[in-house]
């Protein structure tokens, strides 16, 4: 992650994807709280730099909004998973089958 953000910034696409997958390394190990930070930086970054309806945005959502669930944090989770399914909805429609894919995971 640090060759990433040393070549581009921590805002480049490749630095935000660094993170994302580290916080979903740390998750997968069990290690939510390392992973807490990481996914709340990539999410504010990912905001910053790319556009508000950016349909990749939901893995990020998601994976902060799991993080928050693990942790026994669901007012906190709650909203972001409304966001993900808002962006679902958006993109597929409301019947499609990617929402409710997206929605049953």
């Amino acid at each position: 992650m640090q060759v990433a953000i040393a070549k581009q910034g921590e805002k480049s696409q490749d630095a935000v994807f660094a993170m994302v997958r580290l916080a979903s390394s740390y998750t997968a190990l069990g290690c939510h709280g390392e992973a807490l930070p990481l996914a709340q930086k990539a999410l504010r970054l990912r905001r910053e730099v790319f556009p508000e309806k950016d349909r990749e945005a939901i893995h990020f959502l998601k994976l902060l909004a799991g993080i928050y669930t693990v942790l026994d944090r669901p007012a906190e989770a709650l909203p972001l998973y409304v966001q993900a399914v808002k962006l679902y909805t958006d993109d597929s429609g409301p019947r499609s089958f990617t929402t409710l894919g997206a929605v049953s995971r």
